[in-house]
């Protein structure tokens, strides 16, 4: 016993320190392989303790497990915006609910997608207050007017949409329903308007005061094989203007009137422009004045029509130059028309106005003649010519000549002096005209 005893002591040896050999041989399984994970882990911790200190990044998170963090972070805030994007945009349609829920719990209306008029096929639509999930299959029925005119199933979403040409003008019921749902049942009284023709206009452009031009356009949206003999006397459109109507921009008349059609015009648009007027100025003289100033000149706008009274204003007119001439050109500033119908109205860019310039006339003052002692002529000479009277001021004008002569040659007292003639010089000179001075005399002794 005691030997006995002894070797199974040194069975439980062997166990302890061979524990992987002993979990093969043992039949309870479970029990041995949490011992052997267990033996395994701390012989890893033993190995570990046993190496050298190592730095390593093995305690951190990986540069591969880093971004799947970062990216399940990134996933979560996306589908949660998802979400909130997709029950916003159910709302807008009318879908307050996420889920879908069962025909009995929906409301149903009758909705149209703009006006409906006769001769085109118009769109019907069954819609629902929830997002509906029909488990079964049925039928949708659109009935109008007591007629049966489509008929689908509940699995195809364009059964819910009745797309049909309603046969007249006027006033029809239409009724819908949907498998054994009483609720989903919908009516709508729906109203046909008459075909609409379609008149495009081209647009169009006159002068103030000419006729209309003829109106260019088509006409689409005939029905039942009708063509234009057949709204001939309706359809005929003209611009909403005539001669007298002023600058500016004016539409087709929108008079049509027919028992079968409705009738809209696009396009179309007539300008009239302004009407172009002449200038003209009454002749124009002054008297030299140092100034190119053309002073007050007599405008008139040559062209009017209709009885309209139009002005011609500017703020200044002048000469090309300052100088004495003839049919010399003057400018305008600021030119304009004015009055009431002015805006009908535009100048011309050559816009012309001519006029004179005459020379001034100036006189000489203060002119002395000498004595002289008879020599048996007629001869004067002058101890000063004088100064000139009517001289602009800064202009060049001088003296150059004067010739003159006593009445006769005898010895006398204030006989009188001729002046023959007085010629001018300087840059100015020919913009004045000298007046002869008289009462001259002088003696000759």
């Amino acid at each position: 016993m005691e030997k006995k005893q002894k070797n199974s002591q040194q069975d439980e040896k062997k166990v302890k320190k061979q524990p992987v050999k002993k979990q093969k041989q043992t039949e309870e399984k479970p029990v041995e392989k949490k011992s052997a994970v267990k033996t395994k882990q701390e012989v890893k911790t033993t190995e570990e303790k046993t190496k050298p200190e190592v730095k390593t990044e093995k305690s951190q998170p990986t540069k591969s497990e880093m971004p799947k963090k970062k990216k399940s972070g990134l996933f979560k805030a996306a589908m949660a915006t998802f979400a909130v994007a997709a029950a916003v945009a159910l709302s807008i349609f009318g879908i307050t609910e996420l889920t879908k829920v069962s025909p009995e719990k929906a409301v149903s209306e009758i909705t149209q997608n703009g006006e409906i008029r006769y001769g085109k096929v118009n769109e019907l639509v069954l819609s629902f207050d929830k997002n509906v999930s029909f488990d079964k299959d049925g039928d949708v029925v659109w009935i109008l007017d007591g007629s049966e005119v489509q008929r689908g199933s509940v699995k195809n979403g364009d059964s819910f949409v009745l797309k049909h040409e309603l046969g007249s003008v006027g006033l029809h019921d239409v009724r819908v329903e949907v498998c054994d749902y009483q609720n989903l049942t919908a009516e709508k009284r729906v109203e046909v308007l008459k075909p609409l023709l379609i008149v495009k206009a081209s647009d169009a452009v006159k002068i103030y005061g000419q006729k209309n031009p003829v109106v260019k356009y088509s006409v689409s949206g005939f029905v039942d094989g009708d063509g234009m003999d057949a709204v001939s006397q309706t359809v005929n459109p003209v611009f909403d203007a005539d001669e007298t109507s002023g600058v500016g921009e004016y539409c087709i008349k929108k008079d049509f009137s027919d028992e079968k059609y409705d009738v809209t015009v696009e396009g179309g648009k007539l300008t009239v422009l302004p009407r172009p007027v002449v200038a003209k100025a009454d002749a124009v003289s002054k008297v030299y004045d140092g100034t190119a100033d053309a002073g007050s000149v007599n405008l008139r706008a040559e062209g009017l029509i209709n009885g309209d009274v139009v002005t011609l204003t500017y703020a200044t007119a002048s000469f090309a130059d300052k100088n004495v001439g003839q049919k010399k050109q003057i400018t305008f500033s600021q030119l304009k028309l004015t009055g009431e119908a002015a805006k009908n109205y535009s100048l011309l860019n050559n816009v012309k106005a001519e006029g004179e310039i005459v020379p001034k006339t100036i006189r000489l003052k203060d002119v002395k003649v000498n004595d002289k002692v008879c020599d048996g002529n007629t001869n004067v000479t002058f101890s000063s010519l004088g100064i000139f009277d009517g001289i602009e001021e800064n202009d060049d004008v001088q003296i150059a000549d004067i010739k003159a002569h006593f009445e006769d040659e005898n010895v006398g007292t204030n006989k009188n002096v001729i002046v023959d003639s007085c010629l001018l010089k300087g840059k100015d000179a020919q913009n004045y005209r000298l007046s002869m001075p008289d009462g001259l005399v002088a003696n000759i002794n």
